[in-house]
């Protein structure tokens, strides 16, 4: 099995990890980890592969709550403890505003709120207000993670 170490997490909230130069995103790997993993999908300049063996573990790792969590697929980041969730969004979204609009935000401003869901988890609301050199605009994240 190949080993490596995962550099961040992509937009899907898979970790990232590089290989002879070839881009590796593993599912249910964080930043900082040495992991193991399988490959499930090569492409010529990336693979798509599977968590296999968590060798040196990330401190921002949490037990998930949810008894489904990497079975549904519906809450990509509840293994990520919450400020680093609040974190790995964040750079999405200042990596896509560079990339689509060439932007970047002078402050981030950030409102969470977390409630109760029917099954007993927790659902959270995530908004982030960005200050940039045109004025200000929001974006609005809703998810079922903490």
């Amino acid at each position: 099995m190949p080993i490596g170490v995962i550099e961040s997490l992509d937009h899907e909230a898979r970790g990232i990890t590089r290989l002879e130069g070839k881009t590796i995103f593993v599912e249910g790997a964080l930043p900082g980890e040495i992991v193991e993993y399988a490959s499930f999908r090569r492409k010529p300049s990336y693979e798509l592969a599977h968590l296999v063996n968590v060798i040196s573990g990330s401190v921002s790792r949490v037990r998930p709550h949810c008894e489904y969590f990497g079975v549904c697929g519906g809450c990509a980041m509840q293994h990520l403890e919450p400020s680093a969730q609040v974190a790995a969004k964040q750079r999405v979204l200042e990596d896509s505003l560079w990339h689509i609009g060439r932007a970047r935000a002078q402050q981030i401003l950030c409102s969470r709120r977390s409630s109760r869901s029917r099954r007993g988890g927790r659902s959270s609301s995530l908004r982030l207000f960005l200050l940039t050199t045109g004025g200000q605009s929001d974006s609005n994240k809703s998810s079922n993670e903490n």
